[in-house]
């Protein structure tokens, strides 16, 4: 009897162990809560991409590592467009702001357990986001969580094409579609992949 109790209370503290070194591999993930982040943000705002450029400079994601390495990343600079602004103002004179964020290198990293929540923009799609972000020194933004965890404090939202032109500009708002298959849509003139027709420009009604 003692020897079972003994083996017992061996694998109670064999299993113990094991959990909190499984949760030793687990980090503290930032959960997303619209007060908390309306109270950390310069600038709420409703916002469609419009550029990208990706720096060449190598980077890594901050705090994370995986396999006691860190986890290599890319920096990227999205221009936005707002839509509406709900807090907080742009730069004098600007019309446009500039987020900084991380992309993974390798996007096997997007499904990773544990895996940092990041986000990534097609410029000029007409899709828009509800982001809560804070201002920096160097007149861009980054999103409230940092670069850790912004897809938690930038979400897409359903509705697309706003037809301003003052927010996107004609230009922004033109997309070529299939007379056959309106589901092609293209930014730019093409065939349909499909039927091998001559894609036809459409804007939006004014």
């Amino acid at each position: 009897m003692k020897k079972t109790r003994t083996i017992c209370i061996a694998v109670l503290i064999f299993a113990m162990a094991g959990s909190v070194g499984y949760l030793a591999l687990a980090r503290a993930a930032w959960m997303p809560d619209y007060k908390r982040m309306a109270d950390g943000a310069d600038l709420i705002v409703i916002a469609t991409p419009i550029d990208r450029q990706e720096l060449k400079v190598p980077t890594i994601i901050p705090g994370l590592q995986r396999g006691n390495k860190p986890i290599p990343a890319i920096d990227v600079l999205t221009t936005f467009s707002p839509v509406v602004i709900l807090r907080g103002k742009l730069p004098k004179g600007k019309e446009t702001f500039v987020l900084h964020h991380l992309r993974h290198i390798n996007p096997a990293e997007d499904h990773a357990k544990n895996a940092a929540s990041l986000i990534d923009f097609v410029p000029r799609d007409g899709s828009q986001y509800l982001m809560f972000l804070r201002k920096r020194d160097d007149a861009r933004c980054e999103a409230v969580d940092g670069h850790v965890d912004p897809a938690m404090c930038i979400e897409k939202l359903r509705l697309t094409m706003p037809r301003t032109d003052s927010v996107l500009g004609t230009d922004a708002l033109t997309v070529f579609i299939c007379a056959m298959h309106p589901q092609i849509k293209k930014r730019n003139k093409g065939k349909c992949p499909i039927c091998a027709m001559d894609l036809t420009l459409v804007t939006p009604d004014k």
